[in-house]
């Protein structure tokens, strides 16, 4: 299973190299993206690609979107943002981390103001529904509010997570790094330690809470 530098995803065949399908979204051939994730309940096999704003399912046989997952085969990971889909801008450009029937992301959102922060997000992976999030701009109540201005969640944004993740199945760990927050080199609007930016987080893959 590979994918593209135009955005499409492909299955080849292992032992002679014969093209076997390849799903093409109709998004524009333009951004990145590091690879596929596979998940399977041992009776069937799905492939998650995010290609730009959205997550897919799709079959491993045939390449074509599982309809039951998500809305039609996808989910638009801008849906939940701060703005929604029609005022968030950002793109997935890291393959999902599976955790038994879990389908973990986050993605990248806008490096200026106004901009949205990405949460870290697990889906399930036969229904596409959300199970967990972890807020890495914590919102009121949540651990490392303070240490923001007031109100800074609802404004803030950066502190998301595009290179990937890793996981430690064994410990149902899953390392999530952020990145720098916006605007990145003018922090007089944010003053303080400012979590959960610039961090090597370490979450309960099940749960999603921080360890």
């Amino acid at each position: 299973y590979g994918y593209t530098p135009a955005q499409k995803v492909f299955a080849v065949n292992a032992a002679t190299g014969q093209k076997l399908w390849q799903f093409d979204s109709g998004a524009p051939a333009r951004g990145n993206n590091r690879g596929v994730a596979y998940w399977s309940d041992g009776s069937q096999g799905r492939i998650f690609a995010g290609i730009r704003e959205h997550v897919y399912s799709l079959d491993a046989e045939t390449g074509k979107p599982d309809p039951k997952w998500g809305d039609g085969g996808r989910i638009d990971f801008r849906a939940e943002l701060r703005g929604g889909a029609q005022n968030a801008s950002g793109s997935l450009g890291h393959p999902p981390v599976i955790y038994k029937d879990l389908v973990i992301f986050a993605g990248r959102t806008g490096q200026t103001l106004p901009a949205a922060p990405a949460p870290v997000r697990a889906y399930d992976a036969r229904t596409g529904k959300l199970r967990w999030q972890f807020n890495s701009i914590p919102q009121p109540g949540e651990f490392g509010h303070d240490t923001w201005p007031k109100d800074a969640w609802t404004w803030a944004a950066g502190a998301v997570s595009w290179p990937g993740m890793a996981l430690d199945e064994q410990r149902g760990i899953v390392y999530v790094p952020t990145s720098n927050l916006v605007n990145m080199f003018a922090g007089r609007d944010r003053p303080g330690d400012n979590l959960f930016g610039a961090t090597l987080l370490a979450l309960n893959a099940e749960t999603g809470k921080r360890i």
